[in-house]
């Protein structure tokens, strides 16, 4: 029956992913044949290429370059934007992007398989463990013999373990589909996919906005905290420790004048509507 029941998870997970269903903040963002050509016919010399998700940690990066931090520094920095880390990852690998933002628990995963990875920063990430409204779970030990949307080897997978760990739950009770997509993930939630998700903070208040319910929420755990990463042997790195100060100085812009200064971020950038994102800001400090 488990065995089952898993196979049909990760066959509505590929039914879901082949049509995107979207809803509520899910982004719309799946023209990435169109992205390619926009790319191709691009003519601008970047300094740096970075590959981010659309989560509250990249928000700076963002900020930064609408801001005009970056052009204030003497760096032109192409933004690329990516639903699920692998695909980062794979654009750094491939040479597509300079850098990307990837968690600790990644990058040593990647480091033990001969990858030779350098970073800047370390970032606090926030993820949520969320449960559907379907099963009425009230915390985390009701989740056994559940299945949970995270992605392997990932600040996620060393948060959700962490949790489940603490409420006496073992690893081998508990089905994991794997689900890059961050948007996916919430999307699956809502439509009856899987019982609960580890979730980046934005998504979760996203599926907190459809009824979802979140039985845990981590400040920060160090294996799940973010970096700037790039190949060890870049030759941009004087610009990187440029992007890691523009960075900072998003960051710290941000957090004086609040979340309602990336509006059109949240908008423009990550393809949320306008109603969802005002209800996310008035929900974040």
């Amino acid at each position: 029956m488990k065995k089952a029941r898993y196979i049909s998870v990760l066959i509505a997970a590929l039914l879901s992913l082949a049509g995107f269903l979207g809803s509520g903040c899910s982004s719309t963002n799946t023209d990435n044949a169109a992205k390619t050509t926009v790319e191709a016919t691009d003519t601008i010399d970047y300094d740096l290429r970075v590959a981010v998700l659309p989560t509250l940690e990249a928000l700076p990066i963002y900020y930064a370059k609408q801001a005009g931090i970056f052009d204030s520094l003497g760096i032109t920095v192409k933004i690329l934007p990516y639903t699920a880390q692998f695909d980062c990852d794979t654009a750094l690998f491939n040479n597509t992007a300079d850098v990307c933002m990837m968690d600790h628990t990644r990058f040593a995963d990647y480091v033990s398989k001969g990858h030779e990875l350098a970073s800047q920063l370390n970032i606090d990430t926030h993820y949520s463990l969320v449960a559907s409204k379907d099963i009425n779970a009230k915390r985390v030990r009701d989740l056994s013999n559940l299945t949970i949307a995270i992605s392997r080897h990932s600040g996620a997978e060393a948060f959700c373990l962490h949790e489940l760990k603490t409420a006496g739950i073992k690893r081998e009770d508990v089905h994991f589909p794997q689900i890059n997509n961050v948007w996916l993930r919430a999307d699956m939630l809502t439509n009856r996919q899987v019982d609960a998700a580890v979730l980046p903070l934005l998504q979760a208040i996203c599926a907190e906005l459809n009824g979802h319910h979140t039985l845990k929420s981590n400040a920060s755990i160090p294996e799940a905290r973010m970096q700037l990463v790039y190949l060890n042997n870049s030759a941009n790195i004087d610009k990187i420790t440029l992007l890691a100060k523009a960075y900072e100085q998003g960051k710290a812009q941000i957090a004086n004048n609040g979340l309602g200064i990336c509006r059109n971020i949240f908008i423009k950038e990550y393809k949320i509507s306008a109603e969802q994102t005002d209800s996310i800001i008035k929900r974040l400090p």
